[in-house]
C-alpha cells in the first residue's frame, strides 16, 4: 500500500485516478481548493483536503505532502513552469511555480542548486 497525494483532486482524471488507487488498496489524499468538491472526492474513497497550493508557503506545502510516498500533480493548466523537486534529506516533493515567485524567495542553497541544475538559472 502506498500513501499518495493528488494535487488538483477534483478534475476528471484525478477523480478517476483516486478510484483506481483506492481499489488497488492505496491510501489517497486529494487536495482541492473548493470545499464544495469534497463530496465528489470522498465518493472515490479518497480523503479530501481543502487547500490552495498557490497560496501556501513552502513550509505549509511540505506539511501537506509529508508522509506520502508519491505526489501526483493534476491541477489545472497554469501559465508558468512547474518544477517538482526532491528535497535533500527527505522524500517530500515540493512544487514551485517559478514564474510567480518573487526574486530571492528561494533561499535554501540545496533547493537553489537543484533548480539551477534543472534550469539555466532561477528566474527573477
Amino acid at each position: 500500500m502506498l500513501r499518495i497525494v493528488i494535487v488538483g483532486g477534483h478534475g476528471k482524471v484525478a477523480l478517476h485516478l483516486a478510484r483506481i488507487l483506492k481499489n488497488r488498496g492505496d491510501e489517497v489524499t486529494s487536495v482541492v481548493r473548493n470545499p464544495d468538491h469534497t463530496g465528489d472526492v470522498s465518493a472515490t474513497g479518497a480523503h479530501p483536503v481543502v487547500a490552495d497550493i498557490e497560496r501556501l508557503d513552502t513550509g505549509a506545502l511540505a506539511d501537506l505532502v509529508a508522509g506520502h510516498d508519491a505526489v501526483v500533480f493534476s491541477a489545472g493548466a497554469g501559465g508558468g513552469r512547474l518544477l517538482v523537486l526532491m528535497v535533500p534529506g527527505g522524500l517530500e516533493e515540493m512544487f514551485f511555480e517559478l514564474g510567480n515567485l518573487p526574486p530571492d524567495s528561494i533561499t535554501d542553497p540545496a533547493v537553489r542548486a537543484a533548480i539551477s541544475a534543472r534550469y539555466d538559472s532561477i528566474p527573477a
